[in-house]
């Protein structure tokens, strides 16, 4: 008979040998992207398009990058919008799949503070996010100083 002890070494013994596992993988992984000066991934960079007196900003969700929004840019710049995609910090870099301290305190900062600049020099600023992303807009739109 297997006793209580032997079934938790064991549960314990297979979680750390599939946490090595994950490490190996994402130090392989993380040795075949080339990564921008800053640290990030090509696709995590932020971006900015159009002009116009009224902004978009899109804020990606949780594991993603700015790049996913890159298909929806092109219809608001051609109708006269700014179209801004915020990185959100620790996401799309080489300390994102290990031990990530999930920073929500800074994203919600980061988001705030776009929303703040964006609305110094436009009329109206629209939020867009997904996801993780659609908590830090809801987040920033029910904190905005009107």
């Amino acid at each position: 008979m297997t006793s209580l002890s032997q079934i938790l070494l064991g549960w314990l013994g297979l979680n750390v040998l599939a946490w090595l596992l994950s490490v190996l993988v994402f130090r392989a992984w993380a040795r075949s992207v080339r990564w921008t000066e800053n640290g990030l991934m090509p696709d995590a960079v932020p971006f900015t398009a159009g002009e116009g007196s009224d902004a978009v900003l899109f804020v990606h969700g949780f594991h993603d990058v700015p790049a996913v929004w890159r298909r929806f840019v092109e219809p608001f710049v051609e109708k006269g919008f700014q179209v801004e995609a915020l990185h959100l910090e620790g996401l799309g870099d080489g300390r994102m799949g290990l031990w990530f301290d999930f920073p929500l305190l800074r994203w919600q900062q980061a988001v705030t503070a776009r929303v703040n600049a964006l609305a110094k020099n436009h009329r109206r600023v629209f939020l867009v996010g997904h996801s993780m992303g659609g908590a830090l807009v809801l987040d920033a739109v029910y904190r905005h100083d009107r």
